[in-house]
């Protein structure tokens, strides 16, 4: 118990925080013992840890035993703008954060962008359903033929 101490002191209580950054994708970590988990998903392992209650998998115990927590019935942590309820008081801050205060979510590193072939503002992106190019014009309300 004394190394997660000692790790924490080191990482939450020093001057100059030590970066451990993952050679793969540049993720950084402020502890090695994270970096050697996040290292594991890029092994292409199949996850190994299931959700007794929906079954989903994850290939890290210490995240699904974090997504347990979403089945809960008690979520005592209420957010006072909206009235939605969570599990703990990160995801309400989080919650609040990025839904009433309009805080960015952070950029994840996912290297090259690819751009889809089509706009997304295209019906068929939003809800599925394609409609027929000479139609698109009239669909959207828009009186004016030719």
């Amino acid at each position: 118990m004394a190394c997660f101490l000692r790790d924490h002191v080191l990482t939450a209580h020093a001057a100059s925080k030590p970066e451990y950054q993952c050679d793969k994708c540049n993720k950084k970590y402020s502890q090695r013992s994270n970096l050697i988990v996040h290292l594991k998903s890029h092994t292409g392992a199949q996850p190994s840890f299931g959700c007794p209650t929906c079954g989903k998998k994850f290939s890290n115990k210490a995240n699904m035993k974090r997504h347990i927590l979403t089945h809960k019935v008690l979520k005592p942590f209420k957010c006072h703008a909206c009235d939605k309820t969570f599990v703990n008081a990160s995801e309400r801050r989080y919650h609040v954060l990025h839904s009433h205060l309009k805080k960015p979510w952070p950029k994840k590193n996912r290297g090259p962008r690819v751009r889809a072939s089509r706009s997304r503002n295209t019906t068929e992106a939003v809800c599925g359903i394609a409609i027929p190019e000479q139609n698109r014009a009239t669909s959207k309300g828009d009186d004016s033929q030719e």
